[in-house]
């Protein structure tokens, strides 16, 4: 029981620990934005830096921030969302104790409350389907026909409902602290048309193609000769390794030819004369036998079109082969 108490406290301790890191990063990378802001609130770039304090302030909830955010808003004549920022702050304020910044709100939420544009969305009979969109954001449903605070500028308003067209319409809105009615109309229903069945395509039948022309034996058994042939020259070639290892053998022991008294020697030579003539012989055996391999697998009939072959050995001193003539 004591060891799991001491595996819980473990635990706990590194998931605080981890919490405490993960809202360290909020932290710096909150005031990272407040700042950059900051900089660009005093260049005038007010486009630029609200977007950032809103950021800083969704990381790090400051009061501060709010502050910052509620005058950039001002300053950009988004009057709405000013007066809706310093009402934010002035709460935020109130609930930490902070009561000079809090009047200082209130203060500016009042000045702004006379300058605000209203809008009104009036929703005839009710409908638990219907969904109401202001700017991509859902409009409570207890939102519809009051008045609401909107900045000045274009505004998309979306209305939709299972089973009904959807409309749409851009509310205009300008500087001037005017309100602005939109009527919603009754949304028609969505249109089942009858869309005739596709036409069958036509069946074109399947052709076969022709049937290959039957392969000739001869082709596997050129096959087969040839590479009988390859071993012969294989063998050759053997020979030829084997009579040069014993010659050079043989000049170790007889370093003056031809008179040669070490009987080694004598016998080295023999034994490389013998392989040199078993080698010329195997490649001559080869080189036919592998000519003859590629002539059959060469003449094996084909349908499109005729061949013709000859082949004539080639024999001469350390010379051996065979010569392949025809049209293929």
């Amino acid at each position: 029981m004591r060891r799991s108490f001491q595996l819980l406290t473990v635990l706990a301790l590194a998931t605080f620990a981890t919490h405490a890191r993960a809202q360290a990063g909020a932290k710096a990378r909150a005031e990272a934005l407040f700042e950059e802001a900051q900089a660009l609130m005093k260049k005038g770039e007010l486009t630029s830096a609200c977007p950032k304090f809103a950021a800083s302030q969704k990381l790090d909830p400051a009061v501060g921030t709010l502050l910052n955010l509620a005058t950039c808003y001002e300053r950009q004549g988004k009057n709405a969302s000013a007066w809706a920022s310093f009402h934010d702050a002035e709460n935020a304020a109130r609930r930490a104790n902070q009561t000079e910044r809090a009047n200082f709100a209130q203060r500016r939420a009042d000045a702004l409350a006379t300058k605000l544009a209203h809008v009104v969305i009036r929703v005839g009979a009710p409908n638990a389907n219907l969904e109401v969109k202001l700017d991509g954001e859902v409009l409570d449903s207890s939102a519809w026909n009051d008045p609401l605070p909107i900045d000045p500028g274009d505004h998309l308003l979306e209305v939709s409902a299972p089973g009904k067209r959807a409309w749409s319409t851009t509310i205009q809105v300008g500087v001037e602290p005017t309100q602005v009615d939109v009527a919603v109309p009754v949304l028609a229903d969505e249109a089942h048309e009858n869309v005739p069945p596709p036409t069958p395509l036509a069946v074109v039948p399947e052709i076969a193609p022709p049937a290959p022309p039957p392969s000739s034996p001869l082709r596997p058994i050129g096959i087969a000769v040839g590479a009988a042939g390859l071993v012969g020259i294989g063998i050759g070639a053997g020979f030829g390794i084997n009579a040069k290892s014993k010659n050079d053998e043989a000049l170790t022991h007889c370093p003056e030819t031809p008179q040669c008294n070490d009987q080694t020697g004598v016998d080295l030579t023999h034994d490389a004369q013998a392989s040199a003539t078993a080698s010329t012989v195997a490649f001559i055996a080869g080189g036919v036998v592998l000519a003859t391999g590629v002539v059959l697998f060469l003449v094996a009939p084909h349908p499109s079109r005729a061949v013709t072959a000859r082949i004539a050995p080639i024999l001469g001193p350390g010379v051996g082969g065979a010569a392949i003539g025809g049209t293929f």
